[in-house]
Formats: structure tokens, C-alpha cells, sequence
């Protein structure tokens, strides 16, 4: 099943049509006004479904694959349409999921447009935007992570991202295309106001009613992505990624922070407590950040440093650092710790495999021929990670 707004990639269409004549049931719904070029000349042989119906939006961005296998079941999805410019220019994020009752919930929502579960559509029952009801479910437990899913209109998704923000205690950051929805500007307001440390990237900062010039005015500290040649396409924002004893949140999905995607188009949002992905998140929010500001304010707002696993510390000194720093860590079971160092930009400088560390370690790292400025420190054990900010003098 594929619900995508826009698709002009004829590989993955070439992909689906393999798929279909090799005897799978492929679905395929897409916005009934976007050029959606890979879908003609030639026409699929699969089954194609075009909605919302007029200014509202088909806005999905989402697959699913298998949805009655345990160990087969995919959820693919994120703000990234199957456009060129999407998938290999513009910032945007893609997440792959494999978990059963998570597919199962992406295909009830997907059948309520097909208008059936049957692979041909029912042209008489299916619905789209305001026709649509709350018929899925929303709380998910994947492996051990939280997860809360919402579809738009039918779920009252901007409340439910409002509620998100509003749980935000130190540290809040989000990248958007759009941004014009009064009542989330007044809640990033509201955490601002509360001392909570806010940074923003909009695209879009000259739509009508849009909140850039709003919390710009008050003091929040939100920056426009001003590259003409690449856009921020993100639809995320990160909650508390750096919070020592916090629930670490990542809101993403379609749903650009407005009025139409809350109240009129289809779309889908994932709200995902985990610290893991929190944190790969802000690593892509701190890599565009820097890009924006030219690296001048890399280092005096800090990347945060996170430090979440589980029976794991670890100090760097001297840091800042001029040649040589001295990493120490230490950890009460055994494994191994992937230790990698990157720039804020996401390049990866360094990296080497520790093996069954126990205890104390102590890693030296050469800086020689690195430039000054603010870097990254990963360290991996299992499914977890921790980072800590490394600064060359």
C-alpha cells in the first residue's frame, strides 16, 4: 500500500509494477492535483486511487508492507514525497519501522480511502479529509519505545503535537516548511517564556499568518532557511533530547504545522518517546543550525550532550582540546562501544570499534589538522547512544 502526494521517480514505480506482475497486491493512492509524473505515460498496471478533492491535500508520504507479518510488517514514512528533489536534494527524514500493529493502523487508514480492504477500490464508499472518522488506534508499544500515531483531519493532531511541546523542560527545537498554526506558536511561546532553551528553522517565513516574524518578535530564537536552492521540506520538532532524566520526544511526519493540515488534509504524524532517535534528530537539527548561521553560533549554544545508556559514563578532557584529547569511559557490563567523532555538518572523522570494554577505558584522539570549532563525540553500545561536544581550540 503506498500513500504519497507526488511521485516523479519511475524506479520506484518500475519497482511496484515488478511487485504487481510478480503476483503482489500493490495499492496506490496519490493527491489528485500534483503532476505526479512516474504515474503516467506509461500508467501502471496496478490500481490507482487520486484524492483529497480539490484545495485540500492527499499530503501522505507513506508505504506499508506486509501488514499481517510479524517479522515482514514495514511502516516507511516521514515528510519526504518520491520526488527528485525531495529524496536526493532537499532536507527532509524518512523512517523505516517494522512493527506489526503499527502497519495494521497505517492500513486501516489506508482502506478508509480506498474505500475497501479488497485490492480494487470502492469508488462509493471511500473517504477522504473531513469525510474521514477517528477509526485507528494511537498508543504503540515498539520494542520497548513508546510511539503515538495520529492521522489528519479525523485526529486533532496540532492538539495532540501541542501536547507534546507542552511537556518540553529544558530544550525544544524544531525544522519546518510551514509554520502558521496560532496555537502552536503560542505554546513554543509559552516554553520560551518558561526558560525552556527554543531554536526554530522555517522555510517558509513569509506565508500569510505565519508564526516566524510573531516569535521572532518575543524573543524566541528561530532562524529562516534561506538557501534557494535547497529546501527544508522537515515536518519535526525534538523535545528534551538533552534533558537528563526526561522523556525524549521526536515529532514527525506530513503534517506541516497548519491550519490545512490539521482541519482538511490527510496526513499522518508519529510522536516517538525514545532517546535514541531523539538524539539522531538533533544531530541533523545542530548540522542545519550551524550551516544557517555560518558556524557562529556553534559553540556558544552548544550541542547538547546526551547521555543516555544505560550503566555508561564518560569524560573528555582536556576539552577544549588542542592537539590531543583523552577520552574516559566507563561501563558496569560488558560490550563493545563504537566511538566515533564528527563535525557539526554530520561528517563522520573518526571511527574505531572497542571491544568487550568493561570498566574503565581510556581512548586517546589525534585533533592534529582539525579546524577550530565545536564536534561531536558518539558513543554506541547496543541500541543506545550518548554524545558528548568536543570543542578544538
Amino acid at each position: 500500500d503506498v500513500a504519497v502526494y507526488n511521485i516523479n521517480r519511475e524506479t520506484i514505480v518500475d519497482a511496484l509494477t515488478e511487485a504487481y506482475e510478480n503476483g503482489i497486491i500493490v495499492r496506490y493512492i496519490a493527491d489528485d492535483e500534483t503532476a505526479n509524473l512516474a504515474l503516467s505515460d506509461p500508467t501502471p498496471p496496478f490500481p490507482i486511487v487520486k484524492g483529497n478533492g480539490g484545495s485540500p491535500l492527499m499530503h501522505n508520504k507513506f508505504f506499508v508492507f506486509d501488514a499481517e507479518s510479524i517479522n515482514d510488517s514495514w511502516v516507511i514514512m516521514g515528510s519526504t514525497n518520491m520526488t527528485d528533489n525531495n529524496i536526493a536534494e532537499d532536507y527532509n527524514n524518512t523512517l523505516f519501522i517494522q512493527d506489526k500493529a503499527l502497519a495494521k493502523a497505517y492500513t486501516l487508514e489506508f482502506n478508509e480511502m480506498w474505500g475497501t480492504d479488497e485490492p480494487t477500490p470502492n469508488g462509493f464508499t471511500l473517504k477522504f479529509g473531513e469525510d474521514k472518522t477517528d477509526n485507528t488506534p494511537h498508543l504503540f508499544s515498539i520494542n520497548g519505545s513508546r510511539v503515538e500515531s495520529y492521522f489528519s483531519p479525523s485526529d486533532n493532531t496540532a492538539l495532540k503535537i501541542i501536547d507534546a511541546v507542552e511537556t518540553a523542560d529544558e530544550d525544544l527545537e524544531f525544522a519546518l516548511l510551514t509554520f502558521t498554526y496560532n496555537e502552536l506558536g503560542s505554546a513554543i511561546l509559552d516554553k520560551h517564556n518558561a526558560g525552556v532553551d527554543v531554536r526554530g528553522i522555517i522555510e517558509n517565513i513569509n506565508d500569510t499568518g505565519g508564526e516566524f516574524d510573531f516569535l521572532s518578535g518575543q524573543g524566541v530564537n528561530v532562524i529562516a532557511e534561506d538557501n534557494s536552492s535547497i529546501q527544508l521540506h522537515h515536518k519535526y520538532s525534538i523535545i528534551d533530547a538533552a534533558a537528563p532524566n526526561s522523556d525524549p520526544i521526536v515529532v514527525t511526519g506530513s503534517h506541516n504545522w497548519s491550519a490545512g493540515a490539521d482541519t482538511r488534509n490527510d496526513e499522518n504524524t508519529l510522536i516517538i518517546h525514545d532517546a535514541a532517535i531523539a538524539n539522531i534528530f538533533l544531530q541533523e537539527f545542530e548540522a542545519r543550525w550551524c550551516e544557517l548561521t555560518d558556524g557562529q553560533d556553534c559553540i556558544s549554544v552548544n550541542t547538547k550532550e546526551l547521555n543516555e545508556i544505560d550503566g555508561f559514563s564518560a569524560t573528555v578532557f582536556p576539552n577544549p582540546a588542542t592537539d590531543f584529547t583523552n577520552v574516559n569511559m566507563t561501563l558496569e557490563t560488558q560490550n563493545d562501544v563504537i566511538l566515533s567523532l564528527w563535525d557539526v555538518n554530520g561528517r563522520l572523522l573518526q571511527s574505531r570499534v572497542l571491544a568487550k570494554v568493561k570498566g574503565d577505558r581510556n581512548e586517546v584522539l589525534e585533533l592534529d589538522g582539525l579546524a577550530e570549532g565545536a564536534y561531536l563525540l558518539t558513543f554506541r553500545v547496543g541500541e543506545q547512544m550518548a554524545v558528548k561536544r568536543l570543542v578544538k581550540k
